[in-house]
């Protein structure tokens, strides 16, 4: 760029690391500073016999645990409505999409949305979710459709306070109702109010820790790809990880902004929002179909708009 500053851009698979994980894994790349990791990085890479043993290992560890199994199913979908959830309105966020993608970001004051929301007992996330409804209903609208709430789900991390900085996916989905009707304020409301309902249906094992040996055969089949393409059970996801306070850097720069980008399989949901907070800022990036969502910048508009009203709200 004009000004000298360089962009990098650092690629994970999903299979590698989830959201937690992979700030765990940028930490280890940017200039030493804060807690050091607990291990060093790269680890040594395990032989195939060590990689074979410890999958056998596993198996036999679940042999006779089937009714602990199946009580640890019921738990691990609890917060994303149970095995059978009920339906989300139909509306035109849900269609089969394509594989073109287009995104949109928009950044907002981090500090000022928080303070906003914890005035009226809510999270930073809490007000993330309220804009992204406000947003899409503007779109809806804008299409002559109006539905009363939307599903979202929100990616909840499992893992615990030690193991932060391991790798793998460990998230469990919990789906949240969220209104489209009201004033920001009361949207802010009910978000947190349904938020606290089921934070506690969120602390059952990830799905993908106790079915992926169910999925892979199921994906390599293309059952993973149809569900997603027939799916009622959301209509838009939201994750939001939490980066570092205090700006880092990379090779002695300092890391003006961070930008996340998530891109997943070809399924029905159009539009969906990856968030991150860092050094004082909250970036949103909307990702859409853009042949099956042509409004990005009628959403970008609205949810700029949104945030700035929640972050200004009083009490």
């Amino acid at each position: 760029r004009a000004d000298g500053a360089t962009s990098l851009v650092v690629v994970l698979h999903h299979v590698l690391a989830d959201g937690v994980g992979g700030l765990a894994v940028l930490a280890a790349l940017v200039d030493p500073g804060g807690h050091a990791p607990a291990q060093p990085f790269p680890r040594a890479r395990p032989s195939a016999r060590a990689l074979a043993l410890d999958a056998w290992r596993t198996r036999l560890r679940s042999l006779g645990r089937g009714s602990e199994w199946l009580g640890q199913v019921r738990r691990s979908f609890a917060a994303a409505g149970g095995v059978v959830p009920p339906r989300a309105a139909p509306c035109s966020l849900l269609r089969p999409t394509g594989p073109r993608r287009a995104i949109g970001v928009v950044v907002v004051d981090g500090d000022a949305l928080r303070a906003a929301a914890h005035r009226f007992g809510a999270t930073g996330n809490d007000a993330v979710l309220a804009a992204v409804a406000g947003a899409l209903q503007r779109v809806l609208r804008g299409r002559g459709e109006a539905v009363d709430a939307l599903v979202m789900a929100v990616p909840v991390s499992g893992r615990g306070s030690d193991d932060g900085a391991s790798l793998g996916n460990m998230v469990r989905p919990m789906l949240v109702r969220v209104p489209t009707t009201g004033d920001a304020r009361s949207r802010l409301l009910a978000v947190s109010g349904e938020v606290r309902r089921h934070r506690s249906d969120a602390s059952g094992p990830p799905p993908i820790a106790l079915l992926g040996g169910l999925f892979r055969p199921l994906a390599a089949l293309g059952g993973f790809r149809w569900y997603m393409r027939h799916q009622q059970r959301l209509h838009t996801l939201v994750s939001h990880v939490r980066g570092p306070e205090e700006a880092v850097h990379l090779a002695g720069r300092r890391i003006r902004a961070a930008v996340p980008v998530a891109l997943s399989e070809s399924g029905n949901i159009t539009a969906y929002f990856e968030v991150l907070s860092y050094a004082g800022t909250v970036t949103v990036t909307a990702i859409v179909d853009p042949d099956r969502f042509p409004d990005l910048d009628v959403l970008l508009t609205g949810l700029r708009d949104e945030l700035e009203a929640i972050a200004g709200l009083e009490p």
